[in-house]
C-alpha cells in the first residue's frame, strides 16, 4: 500500500491535481488540505486526475465532495479524469459521477 501523494500542477486554462498512491487511511484532512492551494488561487477549472489512485476509500469520498463544494462556492467547475475500473466502480456505485463528470484523460477534461 503506497501513502496517498498529491501533486498540483497549475496552468493557465486551470488547475490539475494528480493523486497517486491509495486513499483509505488519509488522517486530518489531508485532501482538502493539499487541494487548498487551488481554492486560495480561484482556479475556474479543476481536473483531479486518478490515473494513479490505486483505492479511494469513504473518507476520501467526503473530502473530495466537500472540496467540489468549495469550488462551486467561488464558480469554480470540477471534473475527474482517468479513474481506474476499480476506483471508477466506487464513484459509480457511490453515485458520485452525478457530481463529477468523469473524462478518460486529464487533457479532454480542461478542454470541454
Amino acid at each position: 500500500m503506497q501513502r496517498l501523494e498529491i501533486h498540483i500542477d497549475t496552468r493557465r486554462d486551470g488547475a490539475i491535481a494528480r493523486f497517486r498512491g491509495d486513499a483509505s487511511n488519509i488522517t486530518d484532512n489531508q485532501i482538502l488540505k493539499a487541494l487548498h492551494q487551488i481554492t486560495q488561487k480561484r482556479s475556474g477549472r479543476i481536473v483531479l486526475d486518478l490515473t494513479q489512485l490505486s483505492f479511494i476509500a469513504s473518507a476520501a469520498l467526503g473530502e473530495l465532495v466537500q472540496f467540489r463544494n468549495e469550488v462551486q462556492d467561488y464558480g469554480g467547475t470540477l471534473r475527474m479524469a482517468g479513474a481506474n475500473p476499480s476506483v471508477e466502480d466506487v464513484l459509480k456505485k457511490t453515485r458520485l459521477v452525478e457530481l463529477f463528470p468523469l473524462y478518460p484523460d486529464s487533457d479532454t477534461a480542461l478542454k470541454t
